[in-house]
């Protein structure tokens, strides 16, 4: 589990990241990114052997539209295409056979965006694909199911809170709406497939409230089947991965508000049974 970047508690722009071992949950000291290239709100995904980490804003306020990719193999980062357009926060993210969707985000002179991008990992080059049909979305959450892309949650232009799940088809580049989640509009959220489900944890509401609820949107019923949260506080912006069915995560701006180093897994989320 590869956790890295994003603002200390002295509210300044890091490059360093960990590695905790799934086996052990030890955690190490792992390869930072080159010097220069602090950020927060970056965007990260993975796909065969390798991480990624893509823009985020950086000292300065400097929006950035670098692209970066770290071999587990050789634990060196290389530099690859810079998305062709204006650097970007807070987007969303999801990979699809090989191709990578960043999704939204903000930039210096745009609150949000509704642009989406499509990045070919083999061609190492982006292209530009139909915009939202919906408002545009910052710090909304992202995955991959079944051959689509997901959305979830996010801020407008306005500074709303979405509460929609969006599905977007890679086969015609359309978006549609999924469904709408029950509860307030909520961001800084994250959400990963999950046993024929959408899973996603915590954030914060449109009533700015930390969040502390894990739910999964599932398939079958077409419905939304809540599980207990983390038996501490509720917090947005925490880093987190899904392997062999258990969920993981760390860090995140806890309703104190502080930054937390708390790690928590959470596994057996079937039904509606609390999970262990």
């Amino acid at each position: 589990f590869y956790v890295g970047t994003g603002l200390n508690s002295g509210f300044n722009p890091e490059r360093d990241f960990y590695t905790m071992d799934l086996t052990t949950t030890s955690w190490t000291t792992g390869v930072s990114l080159p010097f220069g290239m602090e950020r927060q709100y970056a965007s990260g995904f993975n796909e065969g052997n390798y991480g990624y980490i893509f823009g985020g804003v950086g000292p300065g306020n400097n929006y950035l539209n670098d692209l970066w990719r770290f071999d587990a193999t050789t634990i060196t980062w290389q530099s690859l295409t810079p998305l062709p357009a204006a650097g970007r926060k807070g987007a969303a993210v999801f990979v699809l056979g090989g191709e990578v969707y960043i999704c939204g985000g903000n930039n210096a002179t745009q609150p949000a965006l509704r642009e989406n991008w499509k990045y070919n990992i083999a061609g190492n080059s982006w292209q530009q694909l139909t915009d939202f049909p919906f408002p545009a979305l910052w710090r909304s959450a992202g995955c991959a199911f079944n051959g689509n892309g997901y959305l979830i949650g996010g801020i407008d232009s306005t500074g709303q809170y979405s509460n929609f799940i969006y599905k977007y088809n890679p086969g015609n580049d359309t978006w549609s709406i999924l469904t709408q989640f029950p509860g307030n509009g909520f961001a800084y959220t994250q959400m990963f497939p999950y046993n024929n489900s959408l899973l996603f944890y915590g954030g914060i509401d449109n009533g700015n409230v930390f969040l502390n609820y894990l739910w999964r949107f599932d398939f079958s019923l077409f419905a939304f089947v809540p599980a207990s949260g983390i038996p501490t506080l509720g917090r947005k912006g925490y880093v987190a991965c899904l392997q062999n069915n258990v969920f993981y995560i760390t860090t995140g701006l806890v309703s104190t508000p502080a930054r937390t180093t708390e790690s928590w897994k959470c596994f057996n989320i079937t039904g509606t049974n609390e999970p262990s």
